[in-house]
């Protein structure tokens, strides 16, 4: 039994393919069904007509035997279940009646035409609503036009069936049709009942799991919301900016009972100075269903100020409407008293609490036009290696000193320690000649200048070099302008194109460029050439020389 049920199993899931759902598996199982009946039913019938001397009677359920073992083939093979039952059923309409007419009619024919009525049971499983009635309009057709034709084919047949034979065949067609058709339908019912059964399960399931997930995410989100309650600054507000609800942290942070604050507008707490801009654009943001975000000042019950990141954002309902507005904070304030002092920390030099680098870099970011002096005090790391780098730093605070001194002139804006020993002076005035001349004057002062440290006179040589080109080229050009005065020995040096280094600096970017590659191509050769004594008529050392192949040769 194991066996058959196996190749049984087999035959009803020809067609089938893995990617099918469970309606088009049922399908396709039902009109294997069919044929597995129908079948052996059209063999059995072709052997006794042909043995009760009605060859051409015969033929006609060979043929859907025939038929049927050609469509399960073609089944296999493409899987296509339009054509197999399209197929199916347009032979089990047709032929039952064919096989009726051949035989005399309806009543010489014991009524196999009954057999055709499973084309219209089929289209019940597998057509849609407006397609199931053409198969049962199809086979009433048929039977009208059998009934109408039935007398005359009593008349054309000429070796009809003896009344015995009808009898036992009109038993055999009710009994097995209408058993076939039952079991059809049974085993149908029945893989409907299993899925649902299983469907049904897997829904189960389905909702045991939900309804565990569901828990989970109330327990999550009833944890979220107490870690909010207890950090942060919540409160919420209808469409017109009415506050609904506020957490305890709101009423700590501003000193408002529930009483002053639900019913009223969060204007209870905003700041002066806040502008109206800036509440402009919130509600324009979050009216247009986004989420706003920024820093507020508000103002505490008692008065004093408090600073708060804010973040707004709308709540929405299912038809995607705006029902209210949420707002979560976190209390900044600390942060922003703190940001003076470490903006101080970046753009302040901490031993002469002058302006540092950062901050001359920021200033040049400005659209304001500068010209820059820099200043660079000659052979500083003497003095460091001398005395120690204590003695080194009083001397650059006194030095410090004599420079605020010395600067009160109109040429000078500001004043920048770029580096240990470098300083930069910024300036608003852009002619040659006022800054040069006042560049020479700083210059005699300092020479005429001692700083006096416990016993100790010390005399600054110092280099000056000068640029008013646009702001971005200011320290760089600044910096080649020293790098000349360094070389011309001069002490006051004013930029010009003629001192730039850009194309030595190309240059010796190129030859590294080139150098590199030459290694890494293994393009570099080594010679050696001997060195001859005239004396001793003799080689007695030699010399290397290196050279670089080019990638040409």
């Amino acid at each position: 039994m194991g066996l058959e049920k196996r190749y049984l199993e087999k035959i009803l899931s020809i067609g089938s393919s893995s990617i099918d759902n469970e309606s088009t598996r049922l399908k396709k199982i039902s009109i294997n069904v069919v044929s597995l009946i129908i079948g052996p039913v059209g063999f059995f019938w072709a052997v006794i007509l042909y043995l009760l001397e009605h060859p051409i009677s015969a033929l006609i359920p060979m043929i859907y035997t025939i038929g049927s073992i050609i469509l399960l083939i073609i089944f296999h093979k493409n899987k296509n279940l339009f054509m197999m039952q399209t197929g199916q059923m347009t032979l089990i309409l047709l032929l039952p009646f064919l096989l009726t007419w051949s035989l005399g009619g309806l009543a010489l024919s014991s009524f196999i035409f009954m057999w055709a009525f499973f084309a219209p049971v089929i289209s019940l499983i597998h057509e849609k609503d407006s397609k199931q009635s053409y198969w049962l309009y199809s086979f009433i057709f048929l039977l009208i036009f059998s009934a109408i034709i039935d007398q005359r084919m009593i008349v054309l047949q000429t070796n009809p069936l003896s009344q015995t034979m009808v009898g036992v065949f009109f038993i055999l067609n009710i009994s097995v049709a209408l058993s076939a058709l039952y079991f059809l339908i049974k085993y149908f019912i029945n893989k409907t009942d299993k899925n649902a059964n299983t469907k049904l399960s897997i829904k189960d399931d389905a909702l045991v799991n939900n309804t565990k997930n569901l828990h989970n995410t109330i327990s999550y989100l009833e944890s979220y919301k107490n870690n909010i309650d207890n950090n942060l600054i919540v409160t919420k507000t209808d469409l017109d900016g009415i506050i609904t609800f506020a957490n305890d942290n709101f009423y700590k942070m501003t000193g408002y009972s529930a009483s002053e604050v639900i019913g009223s507008k969060h204007n209870i707490n905003r700041h002066p100075d806040t502008s109206t801009k800036v509440f402009k654009d919130l509600w324009q943001t979050i009216l247009s269903k986004k989420t706003w975000h920024g820093t507020l000042r508000n103002r505490k019950k008692d008065g004093s100020d408090y600073w708060i990141d804010t973040t707004i954002s709308p709540i929405l309902n299912k038809d995607n409407e705006i029902v209210e507005f949420i707002a979560i904070r976190h209390n900044i304030t600390e942060l922003i008293e703190h940001q003076g002092e470490l903006e101080k920390l970046l753009y302040t030099d901490a031993l002469t609490s002058l302006s540092n680098r950062n901050a001359l870099l920021k200033e040049l970011e400005s659209q304001n036009k500068f010209s820059l002096i820099l200043i660079d005090i000659d052979s500083f790391s003497h003095i460091n290696h001398l005395y120690g780098e204590d003695f080194g730093n009083k001397v650059l605070i006194r030095f410090t000193e004599f420079l605020a001194i010395h600067t009160y002139d109109k040429v000078v804006y500001k004043i920048y320690r770029l580096a240990a020993d470098q300083f930069a002076i910024l300036s608003k005035e852009k002619d040659p000649q006022i800054i040069q001349k006042y560049s020479k004057k700083l210059l005699e002062k300092n020479n005429s200048n001692t700083i006096v440290i416990g016993e100790q006179d010390i005399s600054l040589s110092l280099t000056l070099a000068l640029s008013i080109r646009e702001n971005n080229l200011l320290l760089s050009t600044a910096n080649m302008a020293l790098l000349a005065a360094r070389k011309y020995s001069k002490n006051v040096m004013i930029y010009t194109d003629q001192l730039s280094l850009s194309d030595q600096y190309k240059n010796n970017l190129k030859w590294i460029k080139e150098i590199k590659e030459a290694i890494k191509e293994d393009r570099i050769t080594m010679y050696f050439q001997p060195i001859i004594d005239n004396m001793q008529k003799g080689a007695k050392k030699y010399e290397t020389l290196i050279r670089l192949i080019k990638k040409d040769g």
